[in-house]
């Protein structure tokens, strides 16, 4: 009767492992393209790609990742047309572990996201495994250079060049059809003035050009100056309170003498 063995590990510990993974791993092209949103264009290799090369060889050679968030913080920015985005920053510890029981140093990695909904978080943080695996099994890639480094310079570039084009498909400033032309549309008169209103900033005028509490006292006793306010309490209270409000206000401000 044949006994069934079990498995036996491939390696002995976590580093003999980590090695095999990195001798058996093969190229991941970069078949991804950004810019959907109008950001600059490169392509690249998600975080999909790289989990489903990875799986099988990791499984095979018996190596886990268990990663533990060591830092996260989250601020409000505002983008270049003015909108505000949540940017979220997080630093993960990654630790492989081995089924001998041995397992690597943590090793930390830092990713980031600009993200208002509640993905956010998940994404900073794919974001920081992804760079994780990447750069601990040196994952080869297919085609051109990572073009990371310069998109931000091409992007700036492009801009550039669409602004420059811009000003020389413009039109002289002479040659420009003029609008609005003053001449075509009848100038409209302001309406006048309610005199009542205009008796109370009269009024006003005349109460807040006193130096002291003394002299607004008097002012404001003056017969000429208790008929204006009569007038214009018979006409609009409103006006009237407003009106005594400004006085008060500029009376407490008044230096003591």
């Amino acid at each position: 009767m044949e006994t069934t063995q079990p498995n036996q590990p491939l390696h002995g510990n976590i580093d003999q492992a980590l090695a095999g993974i990195m001798r058996d791993i093969k190229a991941i092209s970069k078949d991804r393209e950004s810019g959907k949103d109008g950001g600059p264009k490169f392509k690249y290799r998600g975080i999909d790609d790289v989990f489903n090369e990875l799986h099988d060889l990791m499984a095979q050679h018996g190596v886990v990742v268990r990663g533990v968030a060591a830092l996260r913080e989250m601020t409000e920015r505002t983008t270049s047309n003015g909108k505000s985005v949540l940017h979220h920053v997080v630093k993960m510890a990654y630790t492989f572990c081995h089924e001998s029981g041995t397992k690597s140093e943590p090793a930390e990695y830092f990713g980031e996201c600009a993200e208002n909904g509640d993905k956010g978080l998940g994404k900073a943080q794919a974001y920081a495994y992804k760079v994780c695996l990447l750069q601990t099994f040196l994952i080869p890639t297919e085609g051109d250079n990572d073009p990371d480094a310069n998109s931000a310079t091409e992007w700036g570039n492009q801009r550039q060049m669409q602004r420059q084009e811009r000003r020389e498909n413009r039109e002289p400033r002479q040659d420009r059809p003029r609008q609005n032309q003053t001449a075509q549309q009848p100038q409209r008169e302001p309406p006048p003035e309610d005199p009542i209103r205009i008796l109370a900033k009269r009024i006003r005028s005349h109460l807040l050009a006193a130096q002291s509490k003394a002299d607004l006292a008097l002012m404001a006793d003056h017969p000429d100056v208790k008929s204006d306010m009569q007038k214009v309490l018979d006409a609009d209270k409103r006006l009237h309170a407003w009106l005594v409000g400004e006085i008060d206000a500029h009376a407490v401000k008044l230096p003591a003498q």
